[in-house]
């Protein structure tokens, strides 16, 4: 029995099926995960009965029909899905496989004996099948990472890892398979153990994105409580402040009453002032939310500071926004808002929240005073600080909105800022 063959044949499509299975999740929202496990073990079963047989009938058109067939299954029998599902498959396996594998031969300069001895050929086009799951993986990682701007160098090691390997695979092959080795024995296990090291980095790379996701849930749970924590804190003081105020009112009453029985109207009216301006800092917005009137109450504060006018308005029953996208979203909008209206001494936010039918709508609209550079979808500043403008927030908040499955939409002019978000609102 060929057992070379046998394994050339298995590991090959053992790497097309990491592929297939890798791709086919990807904005698939009729894949089942609950079917992969046995329709796993199925397809892996028939690969390796299919590898035993050095020819098999049609061939080709029987691995097609039993990639679309797995691609059909887990995707709860959606034609039309699998459809589309199969042929990105395709595409992406033809393509880069096109362009993966005259690029290895280039680098090596070794047309010649890719075209004069079989067991070389069959070892490149092995690896090339790696390289292009390899590449899938780290784009598909790299995508999840670059969620987390400050800890992208945790990538960095095992994309250099990866890369080594690859590098090693490549041009090992064609040390051993030259003349001055007869080692084409050995190669199975030299490979074996190369894509083990890269399955472990791939996997290893992964375990490193999910505990850094689990650690951005843990940072969303924190701000919560933060703002949950300062919100009661408020509100405890404005009931503090309340109540000492109603103990002082008749007090207050003899003053004004004096300051009338006088015709002190100058006195009288800086005296009001001054019971309007305490009865202000005790207002607390209350929503039917609690996280959205803590993010509120904590922006209002901000603004009071900044001595900005925070005009609110919210109107609907329930949140059905995860916690992170919402702290995403609303925390940056107005942050946006507050930077720019910082700036002026009559800064204005106006700020809405109201359901719409099955959309919550989002309005926040701030006056500003700086020219406002648009520059690949990212809003910059031509004054201090260049690139803070509206840039990353809004970056932050159009994945969020995106993620949600939402509508953005930015309207400017020399004078004021309008964010407009429409968010699917429930269960």
């Amino acid at each position: 029995m060929d057992w070379l063959r046998i394994y050339f044949d298995f590991t090959e499509g053992l790497f097309c099926f990491f592929t297939l299975e890798f791709l086919t999740p990807l904005g698939n929202k009729d894949y089942n995960a609950t079917k992969k496990i046995p329709l796993r073990i199925c397809y892996l079963i028939i690969s390796t009965i299919w590898a035993i047989p050095a020819n098999i009938p049609f061939s080709t058109p029987l691995d097609l029909l039993l990639n679309f067939l797995y691609i059909y299954l887990i995707s709860n029998h959606n034609l039309k899905s699998s459809i589309f599902q199969f042929l990105k498959y395709e595409i992406y396996g033809i393509s880069s496989t096109f362009i993966v594998f005259p690029l290895l031969c280039i680098t090596a300069d070794d047309f010649s004996l890719v075209a004069d001895n079989d067991l070389y050929y069959n070892y490149k086009f092995l690896i090339c099948s790696a390289i292009t799951y390899v590449i899938l993986c780290l784009f598909v990682y790299s995508k999840r990472l670059a969620a987390f701007h400050n800890k992208k160098h945790y990538g960095i090691g095992f994309c250099i890892s990866i890369s080594f390997a690859i590098f090693i695979l490549n041009y090992l092959c064609l040390i051993l398979i030259s003349e001055r080795f007869n080692t084409a024995s050995v190669l199975p296990v030299i490979f074996s153990l190369i894509f083990i090291i890269i399955a472990i980095c791939l996997t290893g790379y992964n375990q490193i994105l999910l505990s850094l996701e689990e650690n951005a849930k843990q940072q969303v749970l924190i701000s919560k409580y933060e703002l949950e924590n300062t919100y009661y804190q408020n509100l405890k003081d404005s009931m503090d402040s309340l109540r000492a105020l109603r103990h002082d009112f008749k007090n207050h009453l003899i003053i004004l009453n004096g300051y009338a029985a006088q015709n002190d109207y100058e006195k009288l009216q800086a005296y009001l002032h001054k019971i309007n301006d305490n009865m202000t800092d005790m207002q607390v917005i209350q929503t039917p939310h609690d996280l959205t009137s803590a993010i509120l109450n904590a922006k209002s504060l901000l603004c009071r500071q900044k001595n900005i006018s925070f005009h609110h308005n919210c109107k609907f029953s329930t949140i059905c926004i995860s916690d992170f996208h919402l702290i995403t979203i609303l925390g940056n909008v107005l942050d946006n808002a507050i930077t720019a209206a910082g700036k002026l001494e009559d800064g204005v936010i106006s700020f809405t929240m109201e359901q719409t039918h099955t959309y919550l709508s989002i309005v926040c609209q701030n006056n500003h005073a700086e020219k406002i550079v648009e520059k690949n979808g990212r809003f910059l500043s031509t004054k201090e600080n260049p690139g803070i403008f509206h840039g990353l927030g809004i970056k932050n908040i159009q994945d969020s909105v995106n993620t949600l499955n939402g509508v953005l939409d930015i309207q400017y002019d020399e004078f004021t800022f309008k964010v407009s978000i429409l968010l699917p609102n429930y269960n």
